[in-house]
């Protein structure tokens, strides 16, 4: 008997001619042959990829404008409102301050003080006619910037020129003084012998103002009141 092992033929079978080598026939699907790849070639963008992402940057680049945009925009509108708040407080502690040193012109008046004059008259220490007004119509040039400011607060004192309290940029729009008592409460009634009322004179001042940065979106409106009593005591 021959315990010897059959010879075996490890040779690889090598192809026909013009076959595929063993090795790539991985690269072989449903019978069409593919590119190894290390050869494969490097696939570009397509011309609707670029169209998608050149999109996608135009709009986040116009959204970041528009933020910006709005940003300094409210900025700019924070900075007006907070520049007419100081320069309104200026004007009306202007005549509060006036208010509480002089004593108020009654006489001028001629009668009974209206309800909501616009007309606020005192009179100082000196005996000066002090008045508080707000410009008319065909007085834009007495503003600081003519008609840009108009209407604006203007004030006189004794025989001098009238002159504005309100800054450039600032519109006063409304502007109302009620006056209590109606009668000067230190002028005594000859046929009674009384004074005609017992009540220290004050003003309530209601002013509206209106300031902008020159566009009409950004108009900031500034309502004020307070009240101020004189500190004059003639009996």
């Amino acid at each position: 008997m021959n315990f010897l092992a059959p010879k075996i033929n490890f040779r690889p079978k090598l192809p026909a001619a013009g076959g595929t080598p063993p090795s790539f026939m991985k690269y072989r699907w449903r019978g069409k042959a593919r590119r190894s790849p290390l050869t494969a070639p490097t696939r570009a963008f397509t011309l609707m990829e670029m169209l998608v992402v050149l999109g996608l940057f135009s709009m986040v680049v116009a959204a970041a404008s528009d933020i910006f945009l709005i940003t300094n925009r409210s900025m700019q509108k924070i900075f007006t409102l907070e520049r007419a708040q100081a320069d309104a407080r200026f004007a009306l502690e202007a005549m509060v301050r006036e208010i509480r040193s002089d004593s108020l012109d009654f006489a001028a008046y001629g009668g009974d003080i209206p309800v909501g004059t616009g007309i606020l008259r005192l009179r100082d220490d000196s005996d000066q006619a002090i008045v508080f007004r707000r410009s008319n119509d065909d007085e834009s040039g007495l503003c600081r910037d003519n008609d840009a400011d108009a209407p604006c607060l203007l004030v006189s004192a004794g025989g001098s020129a009238t002159v504005p309290v309100t800054p450039r940029g600032v519109v006063v729009n409304n502007l109302r003084f009620f006056i209590s008592p109606a009668r000067d409460p230190f002028v005594m009634d000859p046929v009674t012998g009384k004074y005609g009322n017992n009540l220290q004179p004050r003003v309530t001042i209601v002013m509206t103002v209106t300031a902008s940065t020159g566009r009409l979106s950004d108009l900031s409106v500034i309502n004020l009141q307070t009240t101020a009593a004189s500190r004059i005591y003639k009996r």
